[in-house]
């Protein structure tokens, strides 16, 4: 009997082994590290260049709004720096504010300053001590520029007006609402709007004036009429011009107690457009710059402060926040002497360098000449403030920061150059809840986790008085 065999085939099973399985292991290990790491850094890369990227709008943003407003310092309808602005100086009763608008021989009476130079504490309006009764005298040049000084503890020279209510500037300290310390002000003052041609009827205190409206078709082309009683009026040409009081409002004003023998009509042909009225309290622009605390309402950062770069206008209750994070705003003026010689000089100096001599023939040493139709014997020694008519140029420097912490940054990062205090580089406290040194003296600002970058621009006073 034949045997019968079977072959049968071996079937192996293929798999891993144990050290197979661990380099793997350690490979996938360190690639999912790489990928993590990789992914952190990029984060990290993100919210830096995000900062630095919000840092920098938010200081050309703030920048750009204050170089608008600068280059309209001054402006006025017609500009000419051969014309010279008159207030009358009454023998009794209010004193209208002093020095400088474009306008020739200006009569006026029982003016309210405030209305057309809020942000001023009721201080603006008065004329230059020992100036001749019953005359006529230009408006102070601090009517169109004002700047204060302010030093670490929050006070200013001059001292901004802080009163209660919307004519004035919070006062300092370091809780919400209040004044950054160390926050320099400036208030500043132009004219807007087209204005309106006019007709005169009869002359001095019975004089009425008519406004005349451009009219293309049934279109009216200038402005809306909007005086009421109690306005004031400004005429004025390229050559001349008046303010006054009006006792009527609507189309034809009439003057309130205009003084004589201030000659009324300026030089300038009426109904022609060389030659407009303006509502002297609404078209005459006050704007202030200043730095106030406000809470931050993130809920993880209670009692936190942000300093913000505020905007007011005309005396306004509600200023206009204008951008976040701005530690420091100061303002030096370039200020062009007698003698020809140039200087930046802060606020303080401006005035203390404005000298005016006891009496001629004696002339001030630093004061530029009045204008050419001043009577010099007077200008020459009793005008006050009047070395900020020679301002030329403003400096303005800020001290932004990223506002949000970024607590990725390296203290090295964190290092900052602010010129006014140190021309080298500074370095915020490691803390993040400790408080912002500076030069030695304690804010009201956190150290936080930021970067702060320093923005400085010059801006020409194009529309300089004189």
């Amino acid at each position: 009997m034949q045997r019968r065999h079977e072959n049968t085939r071996a079937t192996s099973a293929n798999g891993f082994t144990l050290i197979e399985l661990m380099v793997a292991l350690t490979l996938g290990l360190l690639l999912s590290f790489g990928i993590v790491t990789l992914f952190g850094a990029t984060s990290k890369t993100n919210k830096v260049q995000d900062s630095l990227a919000r840092l920098q709008e938010n200081g050309r943003y703030a920048m750009t709004r204050l170089n608008a407003d600068l280059r309209m310092l001054g402006g006025q309808y017609c500009n000419s720096k051969n014309s010279q602005g008159w207030i009358a100086h009454a023998d009794s009763g209010p004193q209208y504010p002093g020095t400088g608008i474009r306008v020739n021989a200006t009569g006026v009476s029982n003016l309210t300053p405030s209305k057309a130079f809020p942000d001023s504490g009721g201080t603006a309006g008065l004329a230059p001590t020992g100036h001749p009764p019953g005359t006529v005298y230009p408006l102070s040049p601090v009517s169109f520029l004002r700047g204060y000084e302010c030093a670490a503890d929050g006070s200013c020279s001059p001292e901004p007006p802080t009163p209660a209510g919307p004519d004035g500037i919070p006062a300092s300290g370091t809780s919400a609402g209040d004044r950054v310390p160390w926050g320099d002000v400036l208030t500043i003052r132009y004219q807007r709007g087209s204005g309106w041609p006019f007709t005169v009827a009869g002359s001095g205190a019975t004089a009425t004036v008519t406004l005349t409206p451009t009219m293309v078709g049934s279109n009216q082309v200038d402005d809306v009429v909007n005086f009421v009683a109690g306005d004031h009026a400004l005429i004025t040409s390229c050559g001349g011009g008046t303010i006054f009081e009006t006792s009527t409002g609507g189309t034809t004003l009439t003057p309130n107690n205009l003084l004589n023998p201030v000659a009324f009509q300026p030089n300038g042909t009426p109904g022609s457009f060389d030659a407009r009225v303006f509502n002297f309290d609404r078209d005459f622009i006050t704007v202030t710059y200043y730095l106030q605390y406000k809470a931050d309402p993130n809920p993880d950062q209670p009692g936190r402060l942000i300093p913000v770069l505020m905007r007011k206008v005309n005396g306004s209750a509600t200023p206009d926040e204008i951008v976040q994070g701005v530690e420091r705003l100061d303002f030096t003026y370039g200020v062009q002497f007698r003698d020809g010689s140039f200087q930046y000089l802060t606020a303080d100096e401006v005035d203390s360098n404005s000298d005016t001599p006891a009496a001629p023939p004696t002339l001030p040493t630093k004061c530029p000449p009045p204008p050419p139709q001043w009577d010099t014997s007077i200008y020459d020694n009793v005008e006050p403030n009047c070395l900020w008519r020679a301002v030329q140029s403003i400096e303005v420097k800020i001290l932004v920061d990223s506002v949000d912490n970024v607590y990725d940054l390296a203290l090295a990062d964190t290092t900052y150059r602010y010129t006014v205090d140190d021309p080298g580089y500074q370095t915020p406290p490691d803390d993040p809840n400790a408080v912002m040194l500076y030069n030695g003296v304690q804010s009201g600002t956190l150290a936080g986790r930021m970067m702060r970058r320093e923005f400085v621009s010059v801006i020409a006073a194009r529309n300089s008085n004189y």
